[in-house]
């Protein structure tokens, strides 16, 4: 709980008027977190537990073996697409949470006649943008400004930041992942506030 508290304390400037924003302007929509470790916003009580839906995580949704051997996976930069399976199961859930809401809304309506439209954002080129490109979500890059002490963009330049386990193997095929993602970025931002433009932009393609 402590990590978690400790996370509260250290969210990113405007993080939290950016997701309200975007609910605001579009009162149906599911605010999903999906993370390779145990970083979990519904547990972060005093912040961001009211503003998601739910969570996907790597950590809670595989058992033991399967963990081991999805971590086998990231040394394979040619078997980078089996990643995409976190991603196919957050969509899953988005789908699940957006039909309950409905469903509580009185609103309710087939699967094949909604249009579902998932916009993933994240930081990590290899994971973030590459992964849930596989499934067909929409990406929007998130490479901030340096006021915000980001330490993402590190890996694509082929530097390990000061708290990162990775091998030299590990993140040498974390940078050529990184580089094959390129050119499935649909949106960059370089600060939060950004977000909720670039979202309306993205919609209306």
């Amino acid at each position: 709980m402590e990590r978690h508290h400790a996370a509260e304390r250290h969210l990113f400037p405007e993080a939290i008027s950016t997701i309200k924003e975007i609910q605001s302007d579009h009162p149906g929509v599911i605010v999903g977190a999906v993370t390779d470790g145990s970083a979990n916003p519904m547990l972060m009580v005093f912040s961001l537990m009211p503003l998601f839906d739910f969570t996907t995580s790597w950590e809670d949704d595989l058992d033991k073996v399967q963990q081991l051997e999805e971590f086998q996976e990231l040394s394979a930069v040619d078997k980078a697409n089996n990643l995409s399976w976190i991603y196919q199961l957050a969509k899953e859930k988005g789908k699940e949470m957006s039909m309950l809401t409905s469903e509580i809304k009185k609103d309710i309506r087939k699967d094949d006649e909604v249009e579902w439209i998932w916009i993933h954002v994240g930081d990590d080129l290899a994971y973030d943008v590459g992964g849930s490109a596989t499934t067909g979500a929409k990406t929007v890059l998130v490479e901030l400004a340096p006021e915000y002490g980001q330490t993402a963009r590190l890996r694509v330049e082929g530097q390990r930041p000061s708290w990162s386990t990775e091998t030299e193997e590990q993140m040498a095929n974390h940078q050529k992942m990184s580089m094959n993602a390129l050119d499935k970025v649909d949106a960059k931002i370089t600060h939060l506030s950004q977000l909720p433009e670039v979202i309306n932009e993205l919609l209306n393609e």
